[in-house]
């Protein structure tokens, strides 16, 4: 009886451990987060957006890449993921166009986010110049070119500068500013006469941001320089 008793305890614990042992494979058998991503989509040039990573390489470094049709390459910034493979990616479009696919990934599979369309930036011109301005002596005429906030891009190429009959006073390059999204040209412009003379500016656009022309400035000429 004795020794039914104990192969009959033995059959119990077998029959746990049996159990336990199940239980854990039930739980490592568990299928993992998919990885997946939020946040990329349509937008514009210089605007940034938020993309949250989810079980994307556990404790790697992550990079989104954008794809454009016309064959333009553009990368976020890299960002290391945490011990479940999740991160924040902010990346900012430097170009308009249609991206025709995005990833992120590194050292595993890349995931991928899709097509987008991201819009060119609008933009404002505005012209600069003192009120009054002395007869044969350089003055300074500043135009700057703005993108529509939030967007931070720069806009590149020309600006160009009429008199009020029409006619061009000036071509100029623009220079990228200190400021947030703007850029800027500017010239000496001499007095001919005394007389007021009228200026307005024409930004010609770049592939990434339009054009835009600015209000008419007005500069009085005098002998002196002073308000007559």
């Amino acid at each position: 009886m004795r020794q039914t008793s104990r192969f009959r305890g033995l059959i119990v614990s077998t029959t746990a451990v049996a159990a336990l042992i199940a239980g854990f494979l039930a739980v490592g058998a568990a299928p993992a987060q998919a990885a997946s991503a939020t946040g990329f989509g349509n937008g514009t040039v210089g605007v940034p957006q938020t993309v949250n990573a989810v079980g994307i390489c556990p404790s790697s470094t992550l990079t989104l890449i954008a794809q454009y049709s016309t064959g333009v390459q553009v990368s976020s910034q890299p960002v290391v993921s945490d011990i479940n493979g999740n991160a924040t990616i902010v990346w900012t479009p430097s170009v308009a166009g249609f991206i025709t696919s995005a990833t992120i990934g590194s050292t595993c599979t890349p995931v991928s986010l899709g097509a987008a369309v991201i819009a060119s930036v609008g933009t404002t011109t505005a012209i600069s110049a003192p009120n009054t301005a002395q007869i044969g002596v350089p003055t300074q005429i500043t135009v700057t070119v703005q993108s529509t906030s939030p967007s931070s891009y720069q806009p590149t190429g020309t600006v160009v500068v009429r008199d009020g009959n029409g006619a061009v006073v000036v071509t100029m390059g623009l220079t990228p500013s200190t400021a947030n999204g703007q850029s800027f040209a500017y010239w000496r412009w001499t007095p001919p006469s005394v007389g007021t003379f009228l200026f307005q500016a024409t930004y010609s656009g770049d592939a990434s941001a339009l054009t835009s022309t600015s209000a008419v400035d007005l500069v009085s000429a005098t002998p002196s320089g002073n308000t007559i």
